[in-house]
């Protein structure tokens, strides 16, 4: 639902639950109207490895989920998968901060394909980013995860969402 509806609502609302899975959870979920269908990104945790991938389901008009697939590995603990579209394209940036780099990545075959396009941040540990355009400016934040995922928060801004991206 629209961010206004839940703000506003009062009453409790109908809540679509992702499907329970033994060893894993799902956590950070993003999602996004393609179509007609709701197409949910989200932190896939694997318990045994301890790390997570982003997965994809979608959810039908019923309240069914399709099967969860992993649609980004990129070798290290990813989660967040922050939702961005800009210019009739849809991107994605996925919080990696174990590889201290922050990489904006692109969909090239939705909704399982996605291509690196820009690193946004090299050599910065970003917990949890999200960006927004005001203006004519995009604006980044986030946390490090050297100084505590909950403190010091960060700031960024550039003149296209690829950068370059420049310290507030």
């Amino acid at each position: 639902a629209p961010i206004e509806s839940v703000v506003h609502a009062r009453a409790e609302l109908p809540i679509a639950w992702l499907p329970l899975r033994p060893g894993r959870f799902a956590a950070d979920p993003f999602g996004v109207h393609v179509d007609g269908t709701l197409h949910v990104f989200f932190e896939d945790y694997d318990q045994r490895e301890g790390r997570g991938t982003i997965a994809h389901a979608c959810m039908g008009s019923d309240g069914s989920w399709t099967e969860p697939e992993t649609v980004l590995d990129v070798g290290v603990h990813a989660s967040y998968p922050y939702l961005i579209e800009d210019q009739g394209e849809t991107f994605m940036l996925p919080e990696t901060s174990a590889a201290r780099e922050l990489i904006l990545y692109r969909a090239t075959d939705w909704p399982r394909g996605w291509q690196p396009v820009a690193t946004l941040l090299a050599g910065f540990p970003a917990v949890d980013a999200s960006v927004t355009r005001v203006g004519d400016r995009w604006w980044m934040f986030a946390t490090s995860a050297d100084r505590g995922p909950t403190h010091n928060l960060f700031i960024w801004h550039a003149p296209a969402l690829t950068g370059p991206w420049e310290p507030h």
